[in-house]
């Protein structure tokens, strides 16, 4: 079975194109790894994502941009090239089923105060819902 979890932020804006009249949405995402690097700043990966359809279509619709957090699940694959030089390059590839746009306070004009504490896990701020005052329940 291929399905994997990431939630990182998007390290370029995200493009738009059609593919046989399918609407399709590329980005990229750094996500955190363990451990910190020669400059003491946290490892990541770099995700290459493909968004297929209607979820492409929302992530047109709500403003996708540079630097937000998201959360995918997909089908990870290994896409390898050979460059003009002749060296063998590897990219890890993402087909998105699910994403989830994740707000942190500051991220969004009127997104809510992010607390002061730091997730244990991530050591990023944590996550603090908003309350939607439409909503129901």
């Amino acid at each position: 079975m291929n399905k994997c979890f990431f939630v990182g932020r998007l390290i370029t804006d995200p493009s738009f194109r059609q593919a046989g009249g399918v609407e399709v949405c590329d980005y990229k995402i750094s996500v955190r790894t363990r451990g910190k690097n020669d400059q003491g700043y946290p490892n990541s990966i770099i995700v290459k994502c493909t968004v297929w359809r209607k979820l492409a279509e929302m992530c047109k619709s709500f403003g996708l941009y540079k630097g937000q957090m998201v959360g995918v699940t997909g089908m990870l694959d290994l896409e390898q090239y050979t460059d003009k030089n002749g060296v063998l390059r590897s990219n890890l590839t993402l087909d998105v089923d699910d994403m989830d746009f994740i707000r942190l306070g500051g991220d969004m004009p009127g997104a809510a105060p992010v607390r002061g504490d730091a997730d244990d896990m991530t050591g990023m701020p944590a996550v603090q819902a908003v309350q939607d005052p439409g909503c129901p329940f």
